[in-house]
């Protein structure tokens, strides 16, 4: 039998290497190997002889540019973004036809005739007949639906996708130029992409195995999907109503891309591109649903894409020629190719190189822990101990966005590739009265069937509900649906079956916000005192309570300071060195306290803002200049971490104060909850963090009668800026009675303890 590409390339690798040795090749190796096959990477580490990495290959102009528009948050299968999605890629291909066309004669830039490859999911079976059937159907409607497509590309040209970049403007905005200078003609486009126009046919090759070809009319093949399982496709496909013919007499249409003057120009679904083929005409690709299982497989793929024999077959990108360039670009349009996105980000990433540190914390007063009472969670279990039937109101309400978000990869020569992310512009009006028009239509059985799923995958057990009251949520005020109105369009049953689905979006996401708040609410009524035994501190790595910076490697001096720093125990806890900034305040139960700085580029757990700085350099302060007024009193501080710290549930949000402060007077102990941050958005004394002053009291009152619990909001935003916009504002005094504090008044400390029952001065 014939021997496959790979296996001739390693049979001729074996007989070159018998006396000598042979070398091999690969940008994007690297990238490649999932975490399971990092020992691959040992093994071969031994025969590497440079590393050169893609980054470098890029920044060192060699192979193509690139440009990758990938549309996420697809959540119902035919969404209308795809279509357009699907044109846009269209024209980038028949733009880089136009330009061969014309230029292809010039010997000196080496010029191979553009191909468009589609790649659906790599694994075989339902789920990749799905997406190559759905790129067929593309093709067909763009063959037989000539309105459809001018409406798209006159969209698309004029900026009027509705797919938005993050300054408001068009995605497409920038592209295509050379398109719009030119102008185009539908008939054009058929005839150098379909060779010709007419009916799509589809037919099976008998001659080779797992080919179908695609032609339009009596013309030449332009396409070929390359697939394992024709039978399984024949039959999904014929459920469409496209029928395959049989063709007994032509020769592999796959093999003939490589010809010089082939008519292919399509390909769809094969794997061979990416195991071992050697092409030059990769210019445009479509991705569909490519996750993190083929993400290995279309790494290889996007190096297949870039690879470009140059101006004097340098390999490199040429300068001189604007029109050239667009042939050196290489056009990715994606759809919830996520992976993809993963591996260009990581590209972004690598340009910049970081030293990573870890900052050891130290326990202060360890001694004193067991006289500090702290908020824990209850043993009681919300599942177990309380019945919760699912009511419509509560304050609860949800938005469903089901607008496509996309991300933009756009390549820059010899810079480092550049990166923009946006979402498909929302339109005003809610499609919610859309969905209530169809109640009637819907399936119910199948929306109980899913939903009663749902509460099982989601263990929701104490949770009740009848069909009646997740009807009487879909015929509520309760959410909002962000969509566009086609997609509320129905000709058949399966458009019927699109608008259960977004039912189902509605109810479960409404489902999860009322169930969650219910649980959070369950677990702040069952707070309970107990000791402090050890820190709420977030563990970011391994076992030990730490601070993880990354510094620019560039860096090298401060990189040298803080390590050293590191290494100096007193000089890390005590000074407040600006080589690492960070606060050194003696009644914290943990140091050092570190600070936000433009110096390090990242500090994990977070380090102190503007506001919060500001409010342990005025309590520390305030402190030192008043050291006899607090003689009789201990005073201890903890910085509380969301998540890993003390949270509370409020009517509409979790709220995690930023510090804990115990002020301890023999039996007695207050524990205040300070929150410096500011209030630019609050609208008056309605605002829930405010409200909590008071509703902690009621929290008190379930608690040991020796504990006082006291909230406070400490504003960075001064009070003459608060009140703008506000209609009859509170007075300065109203918020500080609602323990709402200005960072920016000299006497806010005082003001705290004077709240505290400590009249200091």
């Amino acid at each position: 039998g014939r021997k496959s590409d790979d296996q001739k390339w390693a049979h001729l690798r074996n007989r070159l290497a018998e006396n000598g040795f042979t070398f091999e090749y690969s940008a994007t190796f690297g990238q490649i190997l999932s975490k399971k096959e990092k020992e691959i990477l040992k093994e071969y580490a031994k025969s590497i002889v440079f590393d050169y990495s893609y980054k470098y290959f890029y920044l060192d102009g060699y192979g193509k540019d690139f440009s990758v528009l990938n549309l996420k948050g697809v959540k119902i299968k035919d969404d209308i973004f795809q279509e357009g999605m699907f044109v846009a890629n269209l024209l980038s291909f028949y733009e880089q036809i136009l330009v061969y066309e014309k230029n292809k004669h010039s010997a000196e830039y080496n010029l191979d005739k553009p191909l468009w490859i589609f790649v659906g999911t790599t694994v075989t079976g339902k789920e990749e007949e799905s997406d190559v059937i759905q790129i067929v159907e593309f093709i067909k409607r763009v063959i037989k639906d000539e309105e459809w497509v001018k409406k798209w590309i006159d969209d698309i040209l004029n900026g009027r996708t509705g797919l938005k970049d993050e300054d408001g403007n068009d995605v497409f905005k920038e592209k295509f130029r050379y398109l719009k200078a030119k102008g185009y003609n539908l008939n054009d486009i058929y005839k150098r992409i379909f060779n010709g126009m007419g009916n799509l046919s589809l037919y099976e090759l008998k001659n080779v195995e797992g080919e179908i070809g695609l032609k339009v009319g009596d013309n030449p093949y332009f396409g070929v999907i390359n697939i394992g399982n024709v039978s399984g496709f024949k039959k999904e496909i014929e459920k469409k109503g496209i029928l395959i013919s049989q063709d007994a007499i032509s020769d592999s249409l796959f093999e003939d891309i490589k010809k010089e003057n082939s008519k292919i120009n399509i390909l769809i679904g094969s794997k061979k591109f990416i195991e071992g083929w050697d092409t030059w005409r990769v210019s445009s690709m479509g991705l569909l649903n490519i996750g993190t299982g083929q993400g290995p497989q279309i790494i290889q793929l996007f190096g297949r894409g870039v690879r470009l024999k140059g101006k004097g077959m340098s390999l490199k990108r040429s300068s001189d020629n604007n029109e050239i360039k667009i042939l050196e670009t290489l056009n990715i349009y994606g759809i919830k190719a996520d992976y993809l996105n993963k591996f260009l980000d990581a590209i972004r990433k690598e340009e910049v190189e970081f030293e990573t540190i870890e900052i050891p914390i130290k326990p202060q007063h360890k001694d004193k822990w067991d006289s500090l009472y702290i908020l824990s969670k209850s043993k009681k279990q919300f599942e177990e101990e309380e019945i919760l039937k699912l009511e419509i109101g509560q304050e609860i309400s949800c938005t469903v966005n089901i607008m496509p978000k996309f991300s933009l990869y756009q390549s820059r020569r010899e810079e480092k590739p550049n990166i923009e992310t946006g979402s498909v512009e929302v339109e005003t009006e809610d499609m919610k009265p859309k969905l209530q028009s169809f109640i009637d239509l819907l399936d119910w059985e199948r929306i109980w069937q899913e939903i009663i799923e749902f509460k099982k995958q989601r263990n929701y057990w104490n949770l009740i509900f009848t069909k009646e009251d997740i009807r009487n949520l879909l015929l509520s005020d309760r959410y909002k649906i962000l969509a566009r109105q086609e997609i509320f369009g129905i000709r058949n049953m399966e458009d019927v079956r699109r608008i259960e689905d977004i039912a189902l979006l509605v109810i479960k996401k409404y489902i999860d916000l009322f169930y969650q708040k219910n649980a959070w609410r369950f677990e702040t009524e069952n707070l309970q005192c107990e000791q402090l035994k050890e820190l709420p501190f977030p563990v970011v790595s391994g076992n030990t309570p730490k601070y993880i910076v990354q510094i620019n490697k560039s860096k090298n001096d401060l990189i040298k300071e803080i390590k050293q720093l590191v290494k100096d125990s007193d000089k890390l806890l005590k000074d407040e060195n600006k080589s690492l900034p960070r606060i050194y305040f003696d009644r914290s139960l943990y140091l050092p306290l570190l600070i936000q700085s433009n110096k390090i580029d990242k500090i994990s757990p977070a380090g102190l803002v503007e506001s919060e700085e500001k409010f342990l350099k005025g309590l520390k302060e305030y402190l030192e200049a008043h050291k006899d007024k607090f003689d009789n009193l201990e005073i201890y501080l903890l910085r509380n971490y969301p998540f890993s710290g003390v949270g509370f549930q409020l009517q509409w949000a979790r709220f995690y104060p930023d510090f804990i402060m115990w002020i301890k007077e023999r039996e007695k102990q207050i524990i205040v909850f300070v929150d410096p941050k500011g209030l630019e958005h609050t609208k008056g004394l309605d605002d829930e963090k405010i409200q909590f002053s008071k509703e902690i009291k009621e929290l008190e009152k379930k608690l040991n009668q020796n504990i006082v619990l006291e909230s406070f909001i400490l504003s960075k935003t001064p009070y003459e800026q608060l009140k703008k916009g506000i209609k009859s504002p509170p007075s300065k005094d109203e918020y500080i009675k609602h323990h709402v504090l200005f960072l920016e008044d000299s006497s806010w400390v005082e003001d705290f303890f004077k709240h505290l029952g400590f009249n200091v001065v």
